[in-house]
């Protein structure tokens, strides 16, 4: 299961659901800009719990809605769970 790509499916699902662009949402959302929630949806950005209860919210949804597997693609929702992490670069000084 790829998390990052599921949760973002189903914001967009959602949101759309509502008939809402990504700008009408973020302006929905104090904490959360068009650009993040482009990032999100494309399952690029991993977002804290308190960012994930306010998209929640403003979806009208439970956070575990937000990580259904019902209807999504077999690539998201099949298979263990897996979170790729990013690696820090660091500075050679």
């Amino acid at each position: 299961m790829l998390v990052r790509k599921l949760l973002g499916w189903n914001v967009t699902r959602l949101r759309q659901s509502l008939n809402l662009t990504q700008e009408d949402l973020a302006g929905l959302i104090q904490s959360v800009d068009q650009a993040y929630l482009s990032r999100l949806e494309n399952g690029k950005r991993n977002p804290s719990a308190e960012q994930l209860a306010l998209i929640a919210q403003a979806l009208n949804v439970t956070i575990g809605d937000l990580f259904s597997t019902e209807d999504a693609p077999r690539s998201y929702a099949d298979g263990p769970v897996i979170v790729t992490a990013r690696r820090r670069k660091t500075h050679k000084q």
